[in-house]
């Protein structure tokens, strides 16, 4: 073996030692932070008339009126505001969203439908300013769900008391795990990223403390004033990762909860998946510049370890660096979806999904053009949004 050879052989052994070491804390500070929340004594339950949660709805989703429907998992939180938000009434969402709401007032609960007529670029963001705007002042505390999240099983009040008793605390959310539905091959792929890797978002709030993925998360309602409200973020692509970045130049803190929540996505192809997860690079790439080459280094190294290995030739160097980068790798995915209470899936199908990571990763790097639910949106600095031509729906 050449020097040079010993030396890449040297590198590579370094490079999976760091992927173990990150892996490693990341895994530790979350198995850490959720002890630490279950050892915590829950507060008394103060009811949610303070609180309300905004599900903003957009098109089709094949499992929307069960998503919906999981809002009544909350129905013994007295006095909780729902609200399903539409945007347009031609949209499809606003016929299944007006029946589920029917079928829950009949049950009991606060809910309505309702049309904001507020436009985008950024739709999600619109929708939350539309309804916000409309709300009581005792509606304190904002909770924002997708509306492909199912709320069966929630801790709700775990999620809203920190927020009524640390004054510095200005928003917690809950990092979702996708649990689909009838599971498509695009849906298999997606779930062994976001439940059997670095990048599953129990294990990525560990591995970055600051950072906040808005499926579901809840806000003080004073400390959104104070920024401009949901309206300042409608010009932004990563509206949840801005609210984070914002709250913290307040002054306050953003909390992942030491639970999840269940996505229930479902019917895509792997092309779609790729596509979504290049909107969440283009964010990355946009609003946090300085993180996007972890993503190459760290969240999907294993098979780039393996191939150059293979490339350099046999030796006990590149033999080991790839027996620990396949068994470091196995070991991540099983422990991140232990953590995620789901079912680990085979090696081969979680690095596929670091294929799936890479390839987003590219299709981020070559454009700032997103496509989201119909709309072509042109990406600038700090994430800022720009309709194109092309399409008739915002983003969200």
């Amino acid at each position: 073996m050449s020097v040079l050879q010993t030396v890449a052989s040297a590198g590579l052994l370094a490079w999976t030692g760091t992927v173990i070491g990150a892996s490693t804390v990341a895994l530790s500070r979350t198995w850490k932070r959720n002890q630490r929340g279950s050892q915590r004594t829950q507060s008394e339950s103060r009811g949610a008339a303070d609180t309300v949660l905004i599900r903003p709805c957009r098109g089709f989703e094949p499992n929307l009126a069960h998503n919906l429907r999981s809002s009544a998992a909350l129905a013994n939180v007295n006095g909780l505001m729902v609200v399903f938000a539409v945007s347009e009434p031609e949209d499809a969402a606003l016929a299944v969203a007006k029946s589920v709401a029917q079928e829950l007032r009949a049950r009991g609960l606060l809910v309505e439908a309702v049309v904001t007529h507020a436009g985008g670029p950024n739709n999600k963001a619109a929708q939350l300013a539309a309804v916000v705007a409309e709300l009581p002042p005792e509606r304190s505390i904002i909770v924002a769900a997708d509306s492909d999240v199912d709320l069966h099983d929630l801790e709700f009040q775990r999620l809203l008391t920190p927020l009524r008793e640390e004054p510095n605390l200005g928003a917690t959310w809950v990092p979702p795990v996708e649990v689909p539905i009838a599971p498509t091959t695009g849906d298999r792929l997606s779930a062994a990223v976001l439940t059997a890797s670095l990048h599953a978002f129990p294990v990525l709030s560990g591995l970055d403390p600051t950072g906040m993925v808005g499926k579901l998360f809840a806000v003080k309602r004073t400390s959104l004033e104070r920024m401009g409200g949901f309206e300042a973020l409608r010009n932004v692509l990563g509206e949840d990762v801005e609210l984070a970045r914002t709250l913290r130049s307040q002054g306050e803190t953003v909390r992942a909860m030491p639970f999840v929540v269940r996505s229930r996505a479902s019917g895509r192809e792997p092309s779609e998946v790729v596509e979504r997860f290049a909107r969440w690079l283009t964010v990355v790439r946009s609003q946090r510049p300085a993180l996007l080459t972890s993503y190459p280094l760290l969240f999907c190294a294993t098979l780039p370890i393996v191939i150059s290995c293979l490339l350099l030739g046999p030796s006990i160097a590149n033999a080991l660096a790839t027996t620990l980068a396949l068994s470091a790798r196995l070991a991540l995915g099983r422990l991140s979806a232990k953590l995620c209470g789901v079912e680990a899936p085979p090696l081969h199908l979680m690095l596929a999904g670091d294929v799936v990571l890479l390839l987003a990763l590219l299709s981020a790097l070559r454009s700032r053009t997103v496509v989201w639910r119909g709309q072509r949106l042109g990406i600038g600095r700090n994430g800022s949004l720009l309709a194109l031509p092309g399409g008739q729906s915002g983003a969200r």
